[in-house]
């Protein structure tokens, strides 16, 4: 296909912004990990205790911690990290660690912290792999044989990531179906779910629970519930009134509900983002060669096993029951359907609550995995969910789990062969690239 010089030009000058809009990173979510370890292990491990962190703005690559106990003051870590702007296995090890209370440690006390961490099982030595799961061994491969296990490394963290993506982008296509127009706010509803299933961590783990035992049965229901109830009241009182109006206005509707989401989260707990620790990420070493370690972990296996039960069932709902039948005669021709009988506005009001299940799970393993939720995390998930959603073609729900799993692998491999800064300048050119020259995307129409 020829493509004009116009076209050339915005394709470059897209990738020219969103090279710089990565290159600006100046936090890591596994950097937070391990400063909010460090600070358990230095302030004391307390199941009461509360975490927020956020980017150390004073330096390159550094990370405050602010540890919260109900009933005494809270205290504050500052976590740096190498500083180094070159691609290393060392490019952002932990180098110091600043309490509240007394100076930074010298290289006798580190090492202590370093010895704890290790025999906590989480590694210091972070890198721009683990955006999508913990680093184990030497991260550089030195032959073929290592090479080989980082790539099915960097496979696995992908089929991980592009599990959450794709019932992003599932639910993204469901609601397209059920009104021809993309729900842009669907990001934020996965954001609120994600905010849902962090209170409830908190709340498991003040009483001493934990989260990803027997507690994760009671959270997920209950996320799957607040996100679907967020879901519907987004139908009644925002597309509802619009059904009969010009497609675009839904659109920009659901760009204004954006909006109210985020400021409403927003103002209800403030711009920091908050973090997890992951509490259930010991597993296995699957492989091994030359230093280089195939590492994957219980959560892993429960997660891709969370999204696949769900794409079955949504599957199973979609074609075996008549409910799907109703979805699918509505998204086919909705003045037709009902004619035949079928009530429009409850099949669509079904769809948001089906969507709205997928965008539960997909905050929980947001928040309980990947262990970093903030205000703004719903827009960088929802355009995510929407270029797999364009990828795998506009209302097929099918195809869009399976660009999920693309984007998650395009995502892990851009981390872990290039720089992690720029692995979303990856997703949003594939997605430039879709819109111009397949926007029916690459399966079809669902």
């Amino acid at each position: 296909m020829k493509m004009s010089v116009r076209r050339a030009l915005a394709i470059a000058g897209l990738a020219v912004m969103l090279a710089g809009v990565g290159g600006c990173e100046r936090g890591d979510l596994h950097q937070a990990e391990v400063c909010e370890a460090v600070a358990s292990q230095v302030l004391g491990a307390n199941p009461a205790a509360s975490l927020s962190s956020l980017p150390d703005m004073s330096t390159a690559h550094g990370i405050i911690t602010r540890y919260a106990v109900p009933g005494q003051a809270p205290r504050e870590i500052r976590c740096r990290f190498e500083s180094s702007d070159e691609k290393s296995a060392d490019q952002l090890a932990l180098v110091g660690v600043i309490n509240d209370a007394w100076a930074d440690l010298d290289a006798k006390g580190l090492a202590a912290v370093k010895a704890g961490l290790e025999r906590r099982g989480l590694s210091w030595k972070v890198s721009w792999i683990p955006t999508f799961g913990l680093p184990h061994g030497n991260l550089a491969p030195a032959s073929a044989a290592s090479a080989l296990l980082y790539f099915l490394q960097l496979a696995l963290n992908g089929i991980t990531y592009g599990s959450l993506i794709g019932l992003v982008a599932m639910g993204f296509a469901l609601i397209y179906g059920a009104i021809g127009v993309f729900n842009l706010a669907f990001g934020d509803v996965v954001m609120v779910a994600a905010f849902v299933a962090t209170a409830l961590a908190l709340a498991f783990r003040a009483i001493g629970g934990d989260l990803l035992g027997l507690d994760a049965a009671l959270a997920l229901p209950a996320t799957l519930l607040a996100a679907a109830v967020c879901s519907l009241v987004t139908d009644r009182l925002v597309f509802a009134p619009l059904r009969l109006s010009h497609p675009l206005m839904p659109l920009v509707a659901s760009i204004g509900l954006s909006l109210v989401l985020q400021n409403y989260v927003f103002l209800s707990v403030g711009r920091a983002n908050l973090w997890l620790s992951p509490s259930a990420m010991h597993g296995i070493v699957l492989a091994a060669a030359d230093g280089f370690e195939l590492y994957a972990n219980r959560a892993q296996g429960a997660l891709v096993l969370l999204a696949a039960f769900l794409v079955a069932a949504c599957w199973l709902i979609m074609t075996k029951t008549q409910f799907g039948l109703s979805q699918r005669a509505c998204a086919q021709d909705r003045a037709m359907a009902a004619l035949l009988g079928i009530d429009i506005n409850r099949v669509i009001a079904g769809t948001f609550g089906l969507a709205g299940c997928l965008a539960g799970a997909a905050g929980f393993m947001a928040a309980t995995y990947y262990g970093g939720i903030s205000v703004g995390m719903g827009v960088a998930l929802g355009l995510k969910g929407f270029t797999a959603a364009i990828f795998g073609g506009v209302g097929n729900f099918k195809g869009a789990a399976i660009g999920g799993l693309v984007v998650g692998l395009l995502e892990s491999c851009t981390a872990g062969y290039f720089y992690g800064g720029y692995k979303e300048v990856a997703v949003f050119a594939l997605l430039v690239l879709l819109l111009i020259f397949r926007p029916q995307g690459i399966l079809g129409d669902g």
